[in-house]
């Protein structure tokens, strides 16, 4: 099997286009401590060179977890964009599945890739797969130590890490993820849905930015239905506000 992809990437990580339309996303309580830390850190990172030889450095490694549908992915595009970095994703499902047996091999590569990557932000999802519990069930078996094995290769790097990078992992079971790997994680921040206050403010950003597409016909009706139920995700919110676009312009083309 090849070892890079057409893109000259190691197999199982892709490059992601920047994110838009993020000015929505800040009304989440997760996205507005990552604005408040991990970017503004990584703004002012020269400030950190005083402290430096004693490991005192921006955060490198976070976890984003909680269920899905809620601005993980969205966030690392929004951090990427922010300081101005490219955003490489790791399909940890892909390499395990594509490398079995040998997962410890295939990180190792992605991560003598990013060594010389230069600053990039990395995004690791749907990391409980290859950085599951050690304690799960299965754990003991041929796969279960090739998991381990992984881990302790990614760790091991991370610990002597000097690149300039930041590595998100992300998932939407944190009760799978291994002990050994959440405590090296710097930050944690959980994303959820949205509360009926935050969904009625995306609401009202986006039916100001679509306000030519029909926002005064079908908002009311949308703020309506959140009224009486929040949306369970931010997904499921921006879903019915692209249907309501959508029918408007069907609408307006009959």
């Amino acid at each position: 099997m090849n070892q890079l992809n057409q893109l000259g990437l190691p197999s199982g990580v892709t490059e992601e286009k920047p994110g838009r339309n993020l000015d929505s996303l800040t009304q989440t309580d997760a996205l507005q401590v990552l604005r408040r830390t991990l970017i503004h850190e990584w703004k002012i990172r020269d400030a950190f060179e005083s402290v430096a030889d004693f490991g005192i450095r921006p955060t490198t490694l976070a976890l984003f977890h909680g269920p899905p549908g809620n601005g993980k992915t969205m966030a690392a595009k929004m951090l990427a964009s922010v300081i101005e970095a490219p955003l490489y994703r790791v399909s940890c499902d892909g390499l395990l599945n594509a490398y079995l047996g040998k997962s410890e091999e295939n990180i190792s590569r992605v991560m003598q890739f990013l060594e010389t990557a230069g600053e990039c932000v990395v995004l690791f999802d749907e990391c409980e797969t290859l950085f599951s519990s050690r304690n799960a069930k299965g754990s003991e078996g041929g796969c279960g130590q090739a998991i381990v094995r992984t881990m302790q290769v990614f760790w091991q790097a991370v610990d002597r890490w000097e690149s300039p990078q930041m590595f998100l992992l992300a998932t939407n079971r944190i009760e799978d993820i291994d002990e050994a790997l959440l405590s090296r994680c710097e930050t944690k921040l959980e994303f959820v849905g949205p509360t009926k206050e935050q969904a009625k403010l995306v609401l009202a950003y986006w039916a100001e930015t679509l306000h030519e597409h029909g926002a005064e016909e079908w908002a009311p009706g949308l703020l309506k239905q959140i009224e009486k139920k929040t949306p369970a995700s931010f997904r499921d919110l921006w879903q019915s506000i692209c249907s309501c676009v959508r029918a408007w312009i069907i609408k307006s083309n009959s």
